[in-house]
């Protein structure tokens, strides 16, 4: 799917039908249609060892829910930006705001 729509960031959850997480994210960045898309994985699992498994599939971030909206915003944004650093700002036009905690 991520290789149709070829999104500016992937917020991947852990626990999924049929595919978990952390092997969507291995396919997301280890395909090189896709591989340029920063995932953040967003799980209700909060080991250190989910986290450190989930940098190794190679995610740029791991949120633990429930999310703080601003962290979030400040993540996808942070991304966004390096994103739009290293293509063109022709490439990302989009900015995320924080309107209270309905994100």
């Amino acid at each position: 799917m991520a290789s149709d729509e070829l999104p500016d960031v992937i917020l991947m959850d852990v626990v999924m039908p049929s595919i978990n997480g952390f092997q969507a994210t291995r396919q997301v960045t280890r395909n090189e249609i896709t591989s340029h898309i920063p995932v953040v994985i967003v799980s209700s699992k909060d080991q250190y060892a989910d986290k450190i498994w989930g940098e190794r599939e190679g995610a740029c971030g791991y949120l633990t829910k429930p999310i703080d909206g601003r962290k979030l915003i400040n993540m996808v944004n942070g991304l966004l930006a390096e994103l739009r650093d290293k293509y063109g700002h022709r490439c990302i036009k989009h900015t995320l705001r924080y309107k209270g905690d309905n994100v």
